[in-house]
Formats: structure tokens, C-alpha cells, sequence
């Protein structure tokens, strides 16, 4: 006869009294979820109440506006916007907390595997021994935090090795999941077999072995998430301009296979730090160059006060960092981050396009500003005949805003 979740509680109500040496140890399931949480996981709890408490907000707005018919409002729509992105910068905030911390992913995916056998064990409908032999619903977690955790942490043997207040619980536990890692290995090897079997052609065959020889660098997909970073963030939807020059220039990113590109690696980056920080860094670079063409009595572009010039760098770089075979060979690879140095060249890079475009449209009176033994070569840019975008090289754009930083700073 099995003993159901409540009779456990019931046996272990007394707590002076001791298992004799033939009786199995009693094992208190109500604690499983009730593990102490480290710093790193109290962190991430708030982050996963900030992401809750956006996405509510959220969802609350869109369900009034439909309710009361002003889903088109244009302040409506604003609101929208604005808590869209909100709530969108909190998700990628969360995820990325937990896609590179393993430690982290660790703890959570432990937790979530103990509160599903809590939750199975409380409804009475299943018992300790249905769960370990996966008689009762089976499967993993069916929760997000889940995903996430299992996509970073592989479940091995020793997943469930608590202190020695929980050991005999983990040991259960332990048990039940290895049941489950089974399975899966189980049917994962299936379908490679039929994958396998499908394969007729000798090229075929060859063309499966070389691929299990070299796999690819494989990367994270959300389309949706880029397509919001592309129209938010790559799009000059900040910038001061008219609505219809905004419009225009959306409808260009989004027929842009590089801002496409771009997005995607935007993303991979904020989810290995946040997109908050990567915000805060486009905005200090802004001031960076304005700082410089104040030296020269300039005023920064429309544009230029958007962030989307920077960010659109910065990607450009993280794209290239994880598509090296892409690269051209006249940079150096490598994102900001791993390559500091690489900040200041967007710096430069925009520095240069912004006095390039002043040169161009009459401006000469910056030239008088100028010191110093690079200003034969400034003069010399400066007078270079643009490309069919406009204005300069990336190279020479960057060189320009170097030789302009040191002339004026």
C-alpha cells in the first residue's frame, strides 16, 4: 500500500519520535520548496517580480484600451509603446541573468524540479513511488524559468545533492529525476536514429558525418524580441525629428538585412549583460562626441542626438565577434567589452561622420579650432570625395573623429 502526501505529514507531525533501524527514514515534502535562497537568487527573484509587475502593467493597459474602444488613441498608443518596452527591457533583463550565470541556472532549475514533485505529491492524486517510477504526469517543469535554466544548465547525475538538512529528500528526489534524464536520453536517441535512417544518399551520408565532425556555432532565436530591438533601438525611433521622417526611416530598417542581423546580436548581448546598460552606454557616447564638436563650435546632427548611431556600432561589432568568417579583415575583432578599446572607435567613427557632414555643408569656420601636427591629414579626409552613402569610409570616419578628438581635447 502507498503512503499519499498527507499520510507523510501526518507521520511526521510528531517530531520527537525517532525511525527504528528497520523503518525507512519519514521524508517531509512539504519543505522541498522551502529551500533557503542565496543572494544571487534573491537577486534574480526581483528581477523576475520587476519582469511580472511590467508585464501586468502591461496587460492591464491593452485590456482596458480594448474594453473602452481606445486601442488606436494616439496617446493610448503611446502609453502602449512605452510600457511594451518596459516590460520587453525586464524580460531580456531576467533572461539573460539566468542564459550566463550557470550557478544560477543550476539553483533554479533544482527549484523548479522540487516544486513540481511538491505540487504532484500535494494534490493527493499522486504518490511518492508513482512519481519516482514517472507513472504520475511525468515530463519536466512546464514553467518559463524552466526553459531557461534547462537551456543552460544540463541535468546530470548529482543534481539534487543537499545539505543535511534535505538529504534525504534530495536522495528522492535524486532518484525520480534520473528516471526522467533516462527517458529523455532514451528518445533523443530515437529521433537521432531516425534521422539517421533517413539518410540515403552516400553524399548525404557524408554531408551528416562532416556536420557531426564541425558542428556550427549555434545562437539563441527570438524573433520577436529583435524585431523590437531593431524598430526601438536601431531605427532612430529617439531621435528629433518629424513623425514622418521616423516613419521613413523605420520602414528602412525593417527592410534592411543588416539591421536584421544586427538585432539579433544586440540581443545576444544584452542578455549576457542588460540592455539598460547598453542604453546607458550609447547615451555616455553621445555626449562624448558632442563634447568634442563643442570644442569646435559645431552642433550635433538630428541624428546624431539618437542612440541609435552607437548601438547600431556596437552590434556591428557583436555581429562580426560571432561571424569572424564575415569579417573583411580590415578590423580588428571583437565586441566592446572583450575589446575596450572598441567603444572609443564608434566614438571616433561618429565623431568623424558628424564633422564630415558639417565640411559638406559649408561649414569652415571649425578649421580654425583645429592643433596640432594631424591637421594636414584632417584637411586631407576632408576633402576625399564620398561614397554612394554620402560621406566617408567606416575606416576613414573613424580616423577623422581619432585625429579631430586629439586636435581639439
Amino acid at each position: 500500500m502507498h503512503m499519499r502526501f498527507d499520510q507523510f505529514n501526518n507521520e511526521a507531525a510528531n517530531q520527537n519520535s525517532m525511525p527504528s533501524e528497520t523503518e525507512e527514514p519519514r521524508i517531509d515534502f512539504g519543505e522541498v520548496g522551502k529551500v533557503e535562497s542565496t543572494q544571487e537568487e534573491k537577486d534574480f527573484a526581483t528581477l523576475q517580480q520587476t519582469y511580472e509587475e511590467k508585464k501586468a502593467a502591461y496587460d492591464k493597459l491593452v485590456a482596458d484600451a480594448n474594453e473602452s474602444g481606445t486601442y488606436h488613441n494616439a496617446e493610448v498608443v503611446t502609453q502602449l509603446d512605452s510600457k511594451r518596452q518596459e516590460r520587453n527591457v525586464a524580460q531580456l533583463d531576467l533572461e539573460g541573468k539566468l542564459r550566463f550565470d550557470p550557478k544560477l541556472a543550476r539553483e533554479v532549475y533544482k527549484k523548479e524540479w522540487r516544486q513540481l514533485y511538491a505540487d504532484q505529491l500535494r494534490s493527493g492524486r499522486y504518490t511518492y513511488d508513482d512519481i519516482k517510477s514517472m507513472k504520475g504526469p511525468g515530463g519536466a517543469p512546464k514553467t518559463r524559468l524552466y526553459e531557461l535554466a534547462d537551456a543552460t544548465f544540463d541535468g546530470d547525475s548529482g543534481v539534487f545533492d543537499g545539505d543535511a538538512r534535505n538529504a534525504v529528500t534530495d536522495e528522492a528526489l535524486e532518484e525520480a529525476h534520473q528516471h526522467f534524464l533516462e527517458d529523455e536520453r532514451t528518445r533523443r536517441e530515437a529521433e537521432e536514429g531516425e534521422k539517421k535512417e533517413q539518410v540515403e544518399l552516400p553524399q548525404q551520408k557524408e554531408a551528416v558525418s562532416a556536420s557531426n565532425e564541425k558542428p556550427k556555432k549555434e545562437f539563441s532565436k527570438n524573433p520577436e524580441m529583435d524585431a523590437y530591438i531593431r524598430d526601438t533601438y536601431l531605427s532612430y525611433a529617439d531621435a528629433p525629428v518629424s513623425s514622418e521622417e521616423k516613419e521613413r526611416m523605420l520602414a528602412f530598417t525593417r527592410e534592411s538585412g543588416s539591421a536584421q542581423k544586427y538585432a539579433e546580436s544586440l540581443r545576444h548581448l544584452a542578455e549576457r549583460r542588460n540592455l539598460s546598460e547598453l542604453d546607458g552606454i550609447g547615451r555616455k557616447m553621445i555626449e562624448e562626441v558632442k563634447k568634442v564638436l563643442a570644442k569646435l563650435g559645431l552642433k550635433m546632427s538630428a541624428y546624431g542626438e539618437s542612440r541609435t548611431w552607437a548601438l547600431w556600432d556596437i552590434a556591428k561589432q557583436e555581429y562580426f565577434a560571432e561571424h569572424s568568417d564575415e569579417n573583411d579583415g580590415a578590423y580588428k575583432v571583437g565586441g566592446i567589452f572583450e575589446l575596450p578599446e572598441k567603444k572609443e572607435e564608434i566614438v571616433n567613427r561618429h565623431t568623424g561622420w558628424e564633422v564630415y557632414k558639417a565640411h559638406s555643408g559649408g561649414e569652415r569656420a571649425f578649421l580654425e579650432r583645429l592643433r596640432g601636427e594631424g591637421k594636414e591629414e584632417i584637411m586631407g579626409l576632408l576633402a576625399h570625395e564620398p561614397k554612394e552613402n554620402g560621406t566617408l569610409s567606416s575606416y576613414e570616419l573613424a580616423r577623422l573623429g581619432e585625429l579631430i578628438k586629439r586636435a581639439v581635447l
